[in-house]
């Protein structure tokens, strides 16, 4: 797995931690309870069952050995249709 904490010729480590003991990366099933990273639409349409947000399920997790870290991820096709969506979606302010 690819991630934002390291180069891609590095030894994956936990992003709190440091250790580089992770598990492989596995499935998350969001089904157990919904878990997904939410984005403001810049510019929604108006209508019945239109949405003024998007979200992107988390399904994809490695869980550091050492401190318990869980580290999710989007799965290939959620990643390719967040980075279509990008330039219509701006990041949602803290509640």
């Amino acid at each position: 797995m690819r991630g934002m904490y390291r180069a891609p010729d590095e030894t994956p480590r936990c992003a709190c931690c440091r250790s580089p003991e992770l598990t492989d990366v596995t499935r998350f099933d969001p089904t157990e309870g919904s878990s997904n990273v939410w984005f403001a639409k810049k510019d929604p349409t108006p209508g019945w069952f239109v949405s003024d947000r998007e979200s992107f399920a988390l399904t994809r997790a490695r869980v550091c050995l050492s401190c318990g870290h869980v580290m999710w991820s989007l799965a290939q096709r959620e990643l390719e249709r967040l980075r279509d969506h990008l330039p219509q979606l701006a990041a949602l302010p803290e509640s």
